[in-house]
């Protein structure tokens, strides 16, 4: 079972990096090393802070490092896939963690 309550103590840090301007890579490694610290402690709803500083690619960047990125979520596989497991942005085809794939369409 693990911990939802690590955005009470990822999201403020976070917010104020922001708020006094700090430089990406201070972001970048400040919340790395947070959300490390939060993932050891069983933090298991890391992606819907990562939705909330989605706009900031240095906390998108920190997130990643820790192995959380925001899916592509695309559902229009084959019947039998799962939604799209990949980054958002990624190329060039649809994945799924059941290792079906599926061409993108047109942007």
């Amino acid at each position: 079972m693990g911990w939802a309550s690590g955005d009470q103590v990822f999201a403020p840090v976070a917010r104020k990096l922001v708020e006094l301007g700090a430089s990406a890579e201070v972001k970048r490694q400040v919340c790395s090393v947070l959300i490390n610290a939060l993932q050891d402690r069983g933090w298991d709803t890391e992606g819907e802070s990562l939705g909330e500083f989605q706009d900031d690619p240095a906390i998108v960047a920190a997130f990643r490092e820790r192995g959380v990125v925001a899916t592509c979520g695309d559902q229009g596989g084959p019947p039998e896939a799962d939604w799209c497991a990949l980054e958002e942005g990624h190329e060039p085809d649809h994945a799924d963690d059941l290792g079906h794939t599926w061409p993108r369409g047109p942007r």
